[in-house]
């Protein structure tokens, strides 16, 4: 019990001590919260920027592997047939971008709606392909919100029916139901044209396709939406904003000769899913004449990837705040000296009690940590609020989808960094007193 109440004094007259200077203080805490607050900043917004590229990865459908893959159409079945694996899809897609959708505004500005055409044999089993990049498509479990997919019947009829995306639906048809409705390739006129509206002489050119169905696809309908409200906002150059939409395949091999062929393999077992990739590496071995494109996707690639892309920012923001946590440490360490040589006198009474080196150590350790702890308080919360403030600068004035992510981590970092930071930097100090002798400590002015 009394070892009890000397340790609670003992903190009692630290923390006294802490705030007898208010000046020292404010310029210890000065030096700490700089390199904390950029601390706290900077993992909120590069945490955020993480967080919001992984999310498009993981939209990537799991267990699903996808194969991008062009070459002997009897291969590739072949291929698919010993491949094991019972569910599969097949996507087309060409390079070539309808126009489905055109408005003008003001000052000769036009916002314009491009959609790549995407040929699929079924769409049971709710897998699109949604753009990832320039570069790569991945497979993402979508939600049919209205109608239905297309489906076997529709590709053995080779009917001209498509499934658009919720977005397409609502700059197309605003509130109105778009089941049933005609949607037009090629677009040249002003406005969203039906077939009845282009002239006589350009009927034979155009795709006419009836909606059966919307979907949901959430990354894709943020991103245009918010291109869209910038553009409506302080638009002062056409917009072209795209899509993909769906057909049967048969009717797209119809439309082009060329295209490119993604396989969607779904596996029930996660032993398949560990075995396919290596599968297909062996199949792409043996019979690479056969093909010209052969691209294994999975989603453990794509995050992987991510992953790598990502961590030298990392590293470059820990290098910079390295330097500056040595910059204002060296300055946070002059400023305890400071305080050593002013309370030399009271190190004296101290030693002359009884105290030892220990105890002058820890100390004057513990009142650089109650500084550095107060310094990372303050950084954190102007932290969160700056991070706030920039996450809503981002999305809603520069109209980049963003969102801020905020994690335990965000906040025990910096405090930790904080504690850590107050022990390095008050060890020399504290040093220097509890080794200067008792005679000197109190002859000392």
């Amino acid at each position: 019990m009394q070892s009890i109440k000397k340790n609670v004094s003992f903190i009692k007259h630290t923390a006294k001590m802490v705030f007898s200077n208010i000046p020292r203080l404010v310029l210890s805490i000065c030096g700490l919260f700089i390199g904390l607050f950029i601390l706290t900043v900077g993992m909120l917004m590069l945490n955020s920027y993480y967080d919001e590229c992984m999310s498009k990865a993981r939209q990537f459908s799991d267990n699903t592997i996808l194969v991008k893959i062009g070459g002997n159409e009897s291969e590739i079945n072949r291929m698919i047939g010993k491949s094991g694996v019972d569910v599969v899809s097949k996507k087309t897609i060409s390079d070539d971008e309808k126009t489905i959708y055109i408005q003008k505004y003001t000052n000769e500005q036009y916002c314009i709606l491009k959609t790549r055409l995407v040929g699929t044999t079924d769409m049971s089993d709710g897998k699109i392909l949604s753009k990832y990049n320039d570069y790569t498509y991945i497979p993402y479990d979508a939600q049919i919100k209205k109608g239905r997919f297309i489906n076997a019947g529709d590709v053995a009829g080779e009917k001209k029916v498509t499934v658009i995306d919720e977005f397409t639906a609502n700059l197309l048809f605003g509130e109105e139901n778009p089941i049933g409705k005609k949607i037009v390739m090629d677009v040249q006129a002003d406005g969203v044209v039906n077939i009845e509206e282009k002239p006589s002489d350009e009927v034979d050119e155009i795709k006419e396709f009836e909606i059966v169905g919307v979907y949901t696809c959430n990354q894709a309908t943020v991103d245009n939406e918010l291109k869209l409200k910038k553009f409506k906002s302080a638009g002062r150059e056409t917009l072209s904003l795209g899509t993909v939409i769906y057909i049967p395949e048969s009717v797209y091999s119809k439309m082009y000769d060329e295209k490119e062929n993604y396989i969607i393999l779904n596996c029930d077992k996660n032993e398949e899913y560990e075995k396919l990739p290596f599968f297909l590496a062996d199949y792409k071995a043996i019979y690479s004449s056969e093909f010209y494109t052969f691209d294994v996707i999975t989603k453990t690639d794509i995050v992987n990837s991510l992953k790598n892309e990502l961590k030298p920012m990392k590293m470059f923001m820990w290098l910079i705040l390295i330097i500056l946590f040595i910059i204002s440490g060296i300055s946070s360490m002059n400023t305890m000296f400071f305080s050593v040589k002013e309370r030399m006198g009271e190190i004296g009474i101290k030693k002359s009690l009884g105290a030892g080196k220990k105890e002058i150590i820890f100390q004057f350790i513990l009142e650089g940590v109650f500084m550095s702890l107060c310094a990372g308080i303050i950084a954190v919360v102007l932290g969160v609020f700056l991070g706030r403030y920039i996450g809503n600068i981002i999305q809603n004035v520069m109209y980049i989808s963003f969102s801020v992510h905020y994690s335990l981590e965000t906040i025990l970092v910096p405090l930790g960094v904080a504690g850590i930071y107050g022990i390095v930097f008050s060890f020399v100090p504290s040093f220097y007193g509890a080794n200067i002798k008792v005679t000197d400590a109190l002859r000392f002015e």
